[in-house]
This record gives C-alpha cells, structure tokens and sequence, in this order.
C-alpha cells in the first residue's frame, strides 16, 4: 500500500493540529497549546467587558486608536495589535 493513501488522513490531521496548535503529546495528555493570539486577544477583551467599563478598549489594551481601527478593519492581524501592545509597553 502506498504510504499517502493509507497515512493520508492520518498525516493530515496531524499536520492540521500542529498548525492550529492543537497536538498533543499523548492521548491522554492536554494538547502542547500556546495561546494564540485570536484567543489573547479575546481573553483580554472578556477581561475588559467584565470590568467597570469606564476605559475605552483601545486605551485598556495599550494600543492606540489608529492601531486599534487597522486590526478592526483587518488591515493587521492580531498578532500585530499584540506586538504593538507590547512595544508601548516598553
């Protein structure tokens, strides 16, 4: 048997969950995760929808407005309004 046709499926789930962050070590282990930053970054807009709401989301994320409209508008991704954020931080 050719090795794609009976590892095909099998190979491309794996590749699939190590691109999404999703394997895992051992079947009956967590998944190896990291954050990604689509999660990050609704993590941290969960956080700030549950506070006082007395800050605007662009300023309690340490972006600025500018940056903050370019991900809104996907001219950057969230990665990039992450890295921004931790640039400001600087």
């Amino acid at each position: 048997m050719n090795p794609p046709e009976r590892f095909g499926a099998i190979a491309e789930r794996i590749l699939a969950d190590l691109v999404t962050g999703q394997a895992v070590q051992d079947p009956w282990r967590k998944p190896m995760t990291t954050t990604r930053p689509d999660d990050e970054l609704d993590n941290l807009i969960a956080q700030w929808h549950a506070g006082p709401g007395d800050t605007e989301l662009h300023d309690w994320l340490g972006v600025t407005w500018d940056d903050y409209r370019a991900w809104g508008e996907g001219r950057i991704t969230a990665a990039d309004l992450l890295a921004r954020r931790k640039e400001a931080s600087r």
